[in-house]
């Protein structure tokens, strides 16, 4: 488990993480409810819809809307919602499952409902899956595939972009591959590449100090290895 303590831990409010300070994907609390009536919304649920359940687990939680906040019931609609594998209900269950709020504090459970909802390519699961996998939180075993995904999607999605919104895991990522890992072969070719555009100036890149630092040890010629 060492090689995973030596990276810059990665920060975000889910599994024992802290806050992300350059920000994180919103909860989907509302998904296609976002301008439907309340009620609306409670028939849907009582109906069994889990975008429903989902959204009315948010009105209880945050105490919007009209509705008082109660977090048991929070709970309990995400939980029929993730019941039917709803990736939106998979990760807000988590969220309160990390955090403890309402239920026993689980980072395991938390990462194992972020995994589900991560193979279904769902993108603030795998932020949070990736990001947790980083900093060695929810006893998720070393070269999980589905975290290993997860970080390769975020940084793809990151490396096609200019919102920087996630440096710190296509950081992580990068020294994974310079290093070699469990499910990362050592390709410092492509750590390069990464940290290249984490710190490129604002515009180009992300202006990103750390990655400037570690950009400054990276060889001039790396190897062509694969291992």
């Amino acid at each position: 488990m060492t090689w995973r303590r030596t990276i810059l831990l990665v920060v975000l409010a889910v599994a024992g993480c802290k806050a992300d300070p350059n920000g994180m994907p919103p909860r989907p609390y509302y998904v296609s409810y976002t301008k439907t009536l309340p009620d609306v919304v409670r028939r849907a649920a009582d109906a069994g819809e889990a975008g429903a359940q989902t959204a009315l687990g948010h009105f209880y939680e945050r105490g919007e809307n009209g509705f008082a906040v109660r977090e048991d019931e929070a709970l309990r609609l995400y939980r029929l919602a993730a019941a039917q594998g709803y990736p939106p209900a998979l990760t807000n269950l988590a969220v309160l499952v990390a955090t403890g709020r309402g239920v026993a504090r689980d980072d395991a459970e938390a990462a194992r409902l972020l995994s589900l909802a991560a193979q279904q390519d769902y993108e603030p699961a795998q932020v949070y899956l990736a990001a947790c996998y980083l900093a060695h939180r929810g006893q998720i075993a070393d070269g999980d595939a589905v975290a290993i995904a997860a970080l390769r999607a975020v940084a793809a999605r990151e490396m096609g972009s200019n919102h920087c919104r996630h440096v710190r895991i296509v950081v992580g990522l990068a020294q994974l591959s310079r290093d070699g890992a469990p499910g990362v072969p050592r390709e410092q070719a492509e750590a390069i590449r990464l940290l290249k555009k984490m710190a490129a100036p604002r515009g180009s890149g992300c202006d990103d100090e750390n990655a400037k630092a570690q950009l400054a040890k990276m060889p001039a010629n790396p190897p062509l290895d694969r291992q």
